[in-house]
């Protein structure tokens, strides 16, 4: 059974990872790029996996310079954004922050990176959950928010012993 499977979760407290669901995710790879897909999925940036936020143009140019594919998938900064190679451009970028219901068409012609925000602790002054859908036969990426308890998930939080700030930032999404 995969260590994340409800099973696994269900009869401890939520937020508590045991020693198999550690050492599961220390066993991941820091970036996955598929030989056959045209995405590169990162937490961070390529430059740094694991910890860089890809919130400047000279973080994404970074990002760019080692994305193989034509488009990229990141994380960590927890904000709804797209970022398109330009190399008119001064920064050699442009970074553009992405609105509930905004449709990305993919043209493999334009690299491009997009951070689909977070599910949880969104950062961009938006408390809703912030995600997105791939359609593969449009060839778009949709961004999406969607409202869900946070009262609920900061009283979890505030029983899983968590500090009061991470608690507290989820009502103003940030």
């Amino acid at each position: 059974m995969p260590p994340w499977s409800p099973a696994t979760t269900s009869a401890r407290r939520p937020g508590r990872l045991n020693s198999d669901e550690k050492s599961f995710l220390d066993a991941l790879p820091e970036v996955i790029a598929p030989a056959s897909d045209d995405f590169t999925l990162v937490h961070g940036t390529l430059r740094w996996p694991i910890w860089e936020y890809l919130s400047s143009p000279e973080a994404a140019i970074g990002h760019l310079a080692l994305q193989e594919t034509p488009f990229g998938l990141v994380g960590h900064t927890h904000v709804p954004m797209l970022v398109l190679e330009d190399r008119t451009s001064f920064d050699g970028c442009q970074l553009f922050r992405l609105a509930d219901g905004e449709k990305i068409d993919l043209d493999p012609n334009i690299r491009m990176v997009v951070n689909p925000g977070s599910v949880g602790q969104p950062r961009d002054g938006d408390p809703r959950a912030s995600y997105a859908i791939y359609d593969t036969e449009a060839n778009s990426i949709t961004l999406r928010r969607v409202e869900y308890a946070i009262d609920e998930t900061q009283k979890l939080m505030a029983e899983a012993g968590l500090p009061r700030w991470l608690i507290e930032r989820l009502s103003a999404g940030r």
